[in-house]
């Protein structure tokens, strides 16, 4: 047998890698993982031959569904167990046989958490499993990593970081103290969720990777100080949502078909905010801002794919170092809409080696002060496009990127977008890039919220 799908890990601070570590949901026993240290620690722990039933007059009903980390003893198989039942006063048994001859000298402990969120990972292979991370800084000196999960395509394995109270949002560090990549996924899903990322800019050093599993995403996610990049989406429909990206190498750079890039904050990296050499790539609801050097887009298309039917929508590309968006390959976006393009130093939005006009969906896009022009490469005005007198934000300065209500500046956007009129009837209310004005409150504050958490971008 292997560990239960519904097993749920804890890692905090004050833990030991050879505490028990988790609990099963809806086991019998009383979940003794969410504490620092562990609840029974046990030794001269025996088994009467090759098995899974450990001899211990300690052994209590309420072990029941927690797991037992058996760290020495002879012929013990050091490992992590779930225990599946007990004989209060004379046994436990576990999911498989932890000895390979008859046992002596065990030692194990039951509850408790682990110290490291390596630790959990390494138990973690089932999808369906859940590991809590509590908030504390976790310095690493090599890469974490999800390695092989099974049954990828029954959903995802998460780890999750929190505050205080499991759930409430809260980001853990970790930390990179050598040139690492931060954390790798391995084959099948993998969710991040809740973390600051943080690689103290060493040299060759990268975020998150993402390579291997496919539809593995990072959530609410601050990842910065990385040299060489901070995210890294190479495998299929690999996603990062509500995250930020900042100080780094680059933003977001994007191999892998069907990416999806939602509601983040990418701003101050010294390479592109999002460079794209893929299929099927969902750029929506971003802030690309202040991403610097000659050379930088805020978004750039760099390959030869010839159907790439990618969404470009609802997005502010702000103050990079060259265009806005930049389009270097052959290929077809689907869709270019909603966007705002101010102050960049190039043009808003260069697209001077794509195919015709005609492959390219341009519309109600709004544009300001960009250095070389809005567009370039044959890009007429398209329907709804607006012509700004003035930065529309209420102080881009301070990262405060919602419109103000000034004329032909952030009023001029609002209720704007696409799409107004619907074909099927009735009329939206659509502001053009991420951030929607108080008619559109819930949107507001669901991106308030984001960035709030974050501690970047307010509104």
């Amino acid at each position: 047998m292997t560990l239960s799908a519904a097993t749920v890990f804890e890692v905090e601070s004050g833990g030991s890698d050879n505490n028990g570590g988790g609990f099963v949901t809806g086991a019998s026993g009383t979940d003794f993982s969410q504490q620092p240290a562990a609840q029974y620690a046990l030794t001269g722990l025996t088994t009467s031959a090759a098995n899974a039933i450990i001899l211990t007059t300690s052994a209590a009903a309420v072990m029941v569904g927690n797991l037992i980390n058996i760290v020495s003893g002879t012929n013990f198989t050091a490992g992590v167990y779930q225990i599946l039942s007990v004989v209060a006063g004379v046994s436990i048994t576990v999911d498989k046989n932890c000895t390979t001859a008859s046992g002596a000298a065990g030692v194990g402990n039951i509850g408790g958490a682990f110290a490291t969120p390596a630790k959990a990972l390494a138990q973690m292979t089932v999808t369906g499993m859940i590991g809590y991370v509590k908030a504390a800084t976790y310095s690493i000196s090599t890469g974490l990593s999800s390695g092989t999960i099974s049954n990828p395509t029954g959903g995802l394995v998460r780890l999750v970081g929190y505050s205080t109270t499991r759930g409430d949002l809260g980001q853990p560090t970790i930390q990179a103290t050598a040139s690492i990549n931060g954390f790798t996924d391995g084959q099948g899903g993998f969710r991040l969720e809740n973390f600051i990322f943080d690689g103290n800019a060493l040299t060759g050093s990268n975020g998150i990777v993402f390579s291997s599993g496919a539809s593995s995403v990072a959530f609410n996610c601050n990842i910065k100080n990385w040299a060489s990049g901070a995210m890294t989406l190479n495998s299929p429909y690999g996603s990062v949502i509500q995250s930020s990206m900042t100080g780094c190498g680059s933003g977001v750079y994007c191999q892998g078909t069907g990416a999806l890039i939602k509601n983040c904050y990418i701003n101050g990296n010294t390479g592109a905010g999002v460079n794209v050499i893929s299929q099927g790539v969902n750029i929506i609801g971003n802030i690309i801002s202040n991403n610097s050097g000659a050379s930088t887009d805020g978004i750039t298309f760099s390959n030869n794919y010839a159907y790439v039917k990618g969404i470009i929508t609802g997005n502010i590309l702000y103050a990079n170092g060259r265009h806005g968006i930049l389009s270097t390959g052959t290929y077809e976006v689907s869709e270019i809409s909603n966007n705002i393009f101010v102050n960049n130093g190039g043009f808003g939005l260069n697209l001077s080696v794509t195919p015709a006009t005609s492959d390219v969906g341009v519309h109600h896009n709004a544009f300001y002060n960009n250095t070389s022009g809005a567009r370039n490469g044959g890009i007429a005005a398209g329907i709804g496009d607006v012509t700004l007198t003035g930065v529309p934000f209420v102080n881009a300065g301070a990262a405060n990127y919602a419109l103000n209500s000034a004329s032909g500046q952030g009023a001029a956007c609002r209720s704007a977008g696409y799409p107004g009129v619907l074909s099927a009837g009735g009329t939206g209310f659509l502001d053009m890039g991420p951030i929607q004005s108080p008619q559109n409150i819930s949107i507001s504050t669901h991106n308030a919220q984001i960035m709030a958490r974050n501690g970047t971008a307010s509104y």
